[in-house]
């Protein structure tokens, strides 16, 4: 190898060299065997500029969703990023500089649970399954700027997720307040809205999801914004009213159910709405507004409580807040310190990262496992300087992920998440490659964060993406418990002799000799049901009966 007479090797086989400034170059070494004699050597040659901003060329930032390291490649990591790959090398033939960049989405509830399950350290887990999925994308060739290689649970990467989330808290969107939340009863954790299906159960585990309710005893007057009166509070047993909503005004006048509530409660209320003869409402008793059409009045209501900055905007009942926190181990820690004096604080952005401290043992049951953590647990107020404890909650994976699009234009800066003129230089992504189940939650985490950072004066786009190129989904044999949904590995399921029908009815067979189904024993009728062929192979084969 003299033409790199100087030259440092990493783990991963990249070579750093100073014939290429600021370049990496992988090489990659294949063999082929055919009848134990080697047929075919060939060697890739990869080069990456780290400094491609320098460039006057048109840039090109494609971006496809990075996969958590769960050990293996399947079909469908190979499909999302033979895209890339293909749509990399085209603009680059067309003379863009391109960024086709890659990284680890490693925190998160499998690593954890498979850690449980295999008796590991979840740290030692994820990175061993990083290494061997490393090998597998540079078997296949692809050309990543692996110089820009992000991976979410090492602290030089949560440091700044750390970071963003202390700007939210101090700007007033990350808050702590008690609430109706979904539990997790099969993963032990608490899950967001967004990812809990129709039918109420777990995303993620099929477990059906089951609401905890905490109550907060707090004395309140609540004054009209406008005329400065005292407004009754009633406190309803309802979990959650229309739209979403924990909070509403009562209208006695619009609202026959109001009415009767404010009947039986004993309070009294002054009549605001007259229906006229054609079935229209005008308003009365209203001051300035009396008079006014409903339709007139609502527009002259909300123009008012704008110029009092006490509301007067349109808001979606679709859009609620992000449940971030998770009862679990393997996330980001969450700097915050709770004092007995001062409430919760935010850690000191000079002492981040607040490192994920080692755990003697992992149940996946129960309370934070962070909470055994004692050494870690105590602290001292950065506030008042008396004794505190650290948030044991960790953060949804979900966050690390809403912004590592940011960190790819500049991955080892060590002074903040990433340098704006970079970020201004490769943002927005041209084009986005991933499945279009994260639409609910992974995109519109995302937009939200590019939105902040963008009022927060990081980075000049509001938007992270021009363009969603969703790839379409490649199925395999699953199978679901029908009355739970909970997902099961071909291994739990006992075949022998028995066929599974798709309406829950069971099929007893006879096979012949060819493994097909000849000879049926119906318990119920059905219109299909499917046949495996047991000890052949993972053929489906599906019959009519009746």
């Amino acid at each position: 190898m003299q033409i790199f007479p100087h030259r440092d090797v990493d783990m991963w086989g990249r070579v750093r060299t100073s014939h290429f400034r600021g370049a990496w170059l992988t090489l990659n070494f294949y063999k082929e065997y055919l009848f134990g004699f080697e047929t075919l050597v060939f060697v890739t040659l990869q080069i990456f500029f780290m400094h491609q901003e320098l460039s006057s060329r048109k840039k090109f930032y494609i971006l496809s969703m990075f996969p958590y390291p769960s050990g293996r490649l399947h079909m469908g990591h190979v499909r999302v990023y033979t895209i890339s790959d293909t749509i990399s090398h085209f603009q680059r033939m067309r003379g863009h500089q391109v960024l086709n960049p890659m990284g680890w989405d490693a925190f998160g509830l499998p690593a954890e649970n498979a850690a449980i399950e295999r008796g590991l350290d979840p740290e030692d887990w994820t990175k061993s399954n990083i290494e061997s999925m490393r090998k597998q994308l540079d078997s296949l060739g692809l050309c990543f700027n692996w110089d820009r290689e992000v991976t979410t649970c090492l602290p030089d990467y949560y440091k700044w997720t750390q970071y963003l989330f202390i700007k939210l808290f101090e700007a007033g969107l990350a808050y702590q307040k008690e609430a109706l939340v979904n539990w997790d009863p099969e993963d032990q954790t608490v899950l967001a809205d967004e990812q809990v299906d129709e039918s109420g159960r777990s995303w993620r585990s099929g477990a059906a999801s089951i609401s905890q309710i905490y109550y907060s005893l707090t004395e309140v007057t609540a004054l009209n914004v406008f005329t400065g009166r005292e407004v009754p509070v009633v406190i309803s047993s309802k979990n959650e009213f229309d739209g979403h909503l924990d909070t509403v005004m009562g209208i006695p006048d619009s609202s026959e159910e109001e009415a009767e509530l404010a009947q039986s409660l004993g309070l009294s209320w002054i009549s605001v709405l007259k229906t006229e003869q054609d079935g229209t409402q005008t308003l009365i008793n209203s001051d300035e507004f009396t008079g006014q059409s409903r339709a007139e009045a609502f527009n002259s209501v909300t123009q008012k409580a704008r110029e009092r900055n006490a509301g007067g905007y349109l808001t979606s009942a679709k859009l609620r807040d992000w449940l971030i926190s998770r009862q679990r181990y393997w996330g980001t820690p969450i700097p915050i310190v709770h004092c007995s004096a001062c409430g919760p604080v935010p850690v000191p952005v000079e002492e981040l990262p607040v490192m994920l401290p080692k755990v003697p043992s992992l149940s996946g049951k129960g309370a934070s496992p962070l909470k055994m953590a004692q050494d870690w647990l105590r602290c001292q107020c950065p506030r008042c300087k008396g004794p505190a404890e650290r948030e044991t909650d960790t953060m949804d994976t979900f966050v690390d992920s809403s912004w590592y699009y940011f960190r790819y234009t500049d991955p080892q800066n060590p002074l903040r998440p990433f340098e704006r003129s970079r970020a201004d230089h490769w943002m927005p992504v041209d084009v986005y490659i991933g499945g279009k189940e994260h639409a609910v939650m992974h995109l519109y985490y995302a937009r939200f964060l590019s939105h902040f950072c963008r009022d927060q004066g990081m980075v000049s786009h509001r938007e992270p993406f021009r363009k969603l190129l969703v790839q379409g989904l490649i199925k395999g044999q699953t199978f679901r418990v029908a009355e739970t949904g909970q997902y099961l590995t071909k291994e739990d399921i006992d075949f022998s002799g028995v066929c599974l029908c798709v309406r829950r009815y069971k099929v007893q067979y006879v096979a012949n000799s060819s493994g097909v189904c000849d000879e049926f024993v119906k318990s119920g009728s059905c219109e299909s049901f499917i046949c495996l062929r047991i000890g052949l192979s993972d053929c489906l084969e599906v019959r009519n009966c009746t």
